[in-house]
Parts: C-alpha cells; structure tokens; sequence
C-alpha cells in the first residue's frame, strides 16, 4: 500500500494555483487561489493597485510566499505579501521586464533593457530597494512577448524564443554563455518541468530550512514505497 503525500509549499500549505486578476465586486486586482477541479476561488489579497499590466511581468516566489509585478506606467516593483498583506513599492530603473524567481539562489530575475546597454540584458533585481545587479548583458534578441520565457533554476539556464528566427534561446547564467537552436515553431509558451531532477537547497535561513525538511521527507516516503 503507497502512501500518498499532499503536494506542500514551505509555509505549510497545501500547494495552491493563484491567480492575479479581477474578481467580481472589487475595484481593483486581486491575488486568489483557484482550485482547479471545481474552479472556486479563494481571495488572499483584494484590491491590489496596478495599471498597464502585462504578460510576463510577474513573478512569485512560493518560499517567502511573495508575488512580484512591475508597473511599466511608474517604473516600480512591487511585492504582494501573501501571509500578512502587506504592499511595497520600488523604484527600479526599467519600465518593463519578463520575471522570473530563482527559489534555488533567492533572488528574482528579470529580463528586459538596462540602461546603456545595447540590448537585452539578464539582471536580478532587489525587491527592497530596486537596485540591479547584471548577470548576462547584451543578450541579442527581437519580437520578445509574455510566456515566450523560462528558467531552469537547478541548472541555472534561463530560456527565451526568437519569434522573428524561429529559434529557442539558452542563457547560462553560470558561465554567461548563451546558444541558440533552431525549433519547429515560432511562439509559443514555455514553461520549465522540473521532474524528478534532485534541486540544490542552500541552507541557512528558516525558509531555506523548511524547504530542505520537505525534500527529505519526500525522499523518505519515495524510499518506503519501493
């Protein structure tokens, strides 16, 4: 007889789909769950301020559970905590940008234009004071949309498609090399299956702590079944 696990985040909760949009009777965007067999929502924050949003331009990071959007209209980050509501805005030097969090290195990427650079760059960027640090500068690329990206926290490559090239786009974002192959179509919407594939934890913090917890309990019912 196997033994059947719930699917956690490392806050404790069962893992849950959330959604960012609008839910009927409020006058702004919210952040809500949504279980996808019956299609009921549950909202976790309500009336969320934004304006020009994008695809792309979200990230959430389900360790510290905090969502990340940019608003292109007033060039700010802005962090959604999801255990106790709070708001924050900051400053960042880009209007607009593709995000992604690394849950392996704790830090939110973003792929989009820095200033002085001739083209795109990949940057990670501070959610409590919107300062930047590159990673791979001068990244080629053309025709770039919301979905057309993803990123492979485990083995540290970040991957985009040229539209224009019909091409699949590798960024390595250790060695800061980047290659290309060409693919059977011209867009599409990427999305990164981790499997089975052991993921380095770096430990230290509570967070980082709980998360390495849940691996290892994982790993032992694995080990009980067979």
């Amino acid at each position: 007889m196997g033994v059947m696990l719930a699917a956690l985040d490392v806050s404790g909760q069962v893992a849950r789909l959330v959604d960012f949009g609008f839910l009927p009777g409020q006058p702004a965007y919210s952040l809500f769950s949504i279980d996808p067999s019956v299609g009921t929502y549950s909202p976790i924050v309500s009336a969320v301020t934004t304006s020009g949003m994008y695809g792309g331009g979200q990230a959430l990071d389900s360790i510290g559970q905090r969502f990340f959007f940019l608003k292109p209209d007033t060039s700010e980050l802005v962090t959604v905590n999801l255990q106790n509501q709070q708001i924050t805005h900051v400053t960042v030097p880009i209007c607009c940008a593709f995000l992604q969090y690394d849950i392996v290195s704790g830090r939110l990427l973003a792929f989009g234009s820095l200033p002085g650079q001739p083209g795109f760059s990949v940057f990670s960027i501070s959610p409590t004071t919107g300062a930047y640090t590159p990673i791979v500068s001068a990244v080629t690329t053309s025709g770039m949309y919301g979905g057309g990206q993803a990123l492979d926290p485990s083995g540290q490559r970040f991957f985009f498609l040229k539209p224009d090239t019909s091409e699949l786009v590798t960024v390595d974002l250790q060695t800061h090399q980047v290659s290309s192959v060409t693919e059977p179509t011209c867009c599409g919407f990427l999305s990164f299956d981790f499997g089975t594939l052991p993921v380095a934890v770096p430990v230290g913090s509570p967070e980082n702590m709980i998360l390495l917890a849940v691996l290892l309990l994982t790993i032992g019912i694995v080990a009980l079944r067979k």
